[in-house]
């Protein structure tokens, strides 16, 4: 008998435990699916919208669906936030280099991105935003410690807004920048792939060469 009673409290509580474990399975299942914050969400579409996109890589990032599990995006595997952008375009070679000028994104740096508040790493380096300078906006992600726009296209003045980034430990206008504050330790040769001008480089924005021909933010122009 004494066994019995046993092996039957022995099967109840097995019982309860593999309940525990499904219902603590489901929970993690459900809040992954979760994770994406809707109104993060709508603000990459919203970037997404003012890009040129030619060979459609950033196809995954649609309505109603996880931007948690979209191309190129990083988030916060608890908070759901997004933490990272990876929209480099890159190549090796000249062979690379001809097959990756049909994927470059083009179009423009939208300001929809700064609704991404945790957003830390920003990479837009090897892509195609001729005409287009820097967007000063740029200056109000507080959170960036990565930003790369390398090779990029742009143009024009390097907004002073880029200096309040005070926690950036990496800042790539074409060339690697030291630690310390951004701009006073700008390297003149480091802009290759841009056409930037105005302090700290030696380049005068009044040189028409060096000025976007289409800015999308007029007001940012070079004196």
């Amino acid at each position: 008998m004494g066994f019995c009673n046993n092996a039957i409290l022995f099967f109840f509580l097995l019982f309860i435990l593999n309940t525990s474990l499904m219902n603590h399975i489901c929970i993690c299942k459900a809040s992954n699916q979760n994770l994406c914050i809707p109104s993060e969400r709508q603000a990459l579409l919203n970037f997404k919208h003012h890009l040129f996109d030619p060979s459609n890589r950033l196809t995954s990032w649609s309505e109603n669906t996880n931007c948690c599990n979209w191309t190129s995006v990083v988030c916060n595997n608890v908070s759901g936030h997004i933490l990272q952008l990876h929209l480099k375009t890159s190549y090796d070679d000249y062979a690379e280099f001809e097959s990756s000028e049909r994927s470059w994104f083009g179009g423009e740096i939208d300001p929809s991105i700064l609704a991404l508040s945790y957003l830390s790493y920003l990479d837009l380096s090897g892509n195609n935003f001729w005409d287009m300078q820097i967007p000063s906006f740029l200056g109000s992600m507080k959170s960036l410690t990565y930003l790369n726009l390398s090779y990029a296209g742009l143009s024009g003045s390097i907004p002073r807004q880029i200096g309040n980034l005070s926690n950036l430990l990496h800042l790539d206008l074409g060339g690697k920048i030291p630690t310390g504050t951004q701009l006073q330790t700008l390297e003149a040769d480091g802009f290759i792939g841009n056409v930037l001008c105005g302090p700290p480089l030696p380049n005068n924005c009044s040189d028409s060469k060096h000025v976007p021909k289409h800015d999308h933010n007029a007001k940012e122009g070079c004196p």
